[in-house]
């Protein structure tokens, strides 16, 4: 019996090690990340004016969505820290906008400085507004510019002559927010004791576009707090924009989503709209409860044309 009870402690003893080990593991891992995280948002090509963010250029604007374009909530909470500036995302209480990233980058006046204009977008109106920065006295009606979303605000402001360009936002892909505004719910009944919400959609805001794909774990009743969530990319899905075509994949991503939190990934974001594109993915979940375990899955494609 004594030798029986030594070896339960030795045992003891060394799952009680590997899991301490585990855990410093994922420590100094998430440390890591963050240590990167850090030096990554110290170099970007961005400064703070008045509680706006200021780039100088657009090349600035899309290499600052390049660097940090994906980042989660807490690392963009980590990016308003270093910088010393408050957002959109956490001084307005508003889910007009799918995407929180962009959402950051917009004062809670939802204005930003690129270039030679201050933008201000209006998501109500759909519109977004830009104002010189030095306004030309010979050029006074140019003080207040007013664009749709449909309008390629960069090339316009860059080459001129708005009315042209309207006439080809035809060949460019609409926004489909509105046709995606709501999460898709599964399942769909009420009795149901899980509420899996997913979507996927292109926006656009004139100044920024993005593809998104979005997936949440809500009003569980559930034994475990956490749902195994994954979704991965089908088939070939691409994008094409004025200058290039590209494929791309997302590998299956899996993760545990406890209540009310989410995972998203934006397989595109940029300044330039897109004129055509499509994006299949397949989202599946586990979870547990008092009748065994469970697993669900659905598939959300988008495509222009």
């Amino acid at each position: 019996m004594k030798t029986i009870t030594i070896y339960k402690l030795i045992f003891l003893s060394f799952l009680f090690t590997f899991i301490s080990c585990q855990k410093d593991a994922v420590v100094t891992n998430e440390q890591g990340k963050q240590d990167i995280a850090e030096k990554i948002i110290e170099n970007l090509p961005v400064t703070v004016d008045n509680n706006t963010l200021v780039f100088t250029s657009e090349e600035n604007f899309q290499e600052c969505i390049n660097m940090i374009g994906d980042y989660n909530t807490s690392q963009l909470d980590l990016f308003e820290k270093i910088i010393g500036f408050s957002s959109y995302r956490t001084q307005v209480n508003d889910t007009i906008c799918d995407d929180d990233f962009f959402l950051t980058l917009l004062n809670p006046n939802a204005e930003i400085i690129i270039g030679d204009y201050l933008f201000k977008v209006d998501f109500t109106k759909e519109k977004t507004f830009a104002t010189p920065i030095f306004i030309d006295e010979n050029k006074k009606s140019e003080s207040h510019l007013v664009f749709s979303w449909d309008d390629d605000i960069f090339e316009i402001l860059k080459n001129g002559n708005q009315n042209l360009h309207k006439k080809s936002a035809k060949s460019f892909c609409p926004s489909n927010k509105e046709k995606y505004k709501y999460w898709v719910i599964y399942p769909d009944i009420l009795t149901a004791r899980e509420k899996i919400k997913a979507k996927v959609c292109y926006q656009r805001f004139g100044i920024y576009n993005s593809i998104i794909m979005k997936f949440k774990a809500e009003e569980f009743n559930i034994d475990s707090p956490l749902v195994n969530a994954s979704y991965h990319t089908v088939g070939t899905n691409f994008y094409e924009n004025k200058k290039k075509y590209k494929e791309f994949s997302r590998q299956n991503y899996t993760t545990f989503v406890g209540q009310g939190n989410e995972i998203h990934h934006r397989p595109y974001q940029s300044g330039r709209r897109l004129k055509r594109y499509f994006v299949s993915v397949k989202f599946s979940w586990n979870y547990t409860d008092s009748d065994g375990n469970h697993h669900d899955e659905k598939t959300l494609t988008i495509s222009c044309p």
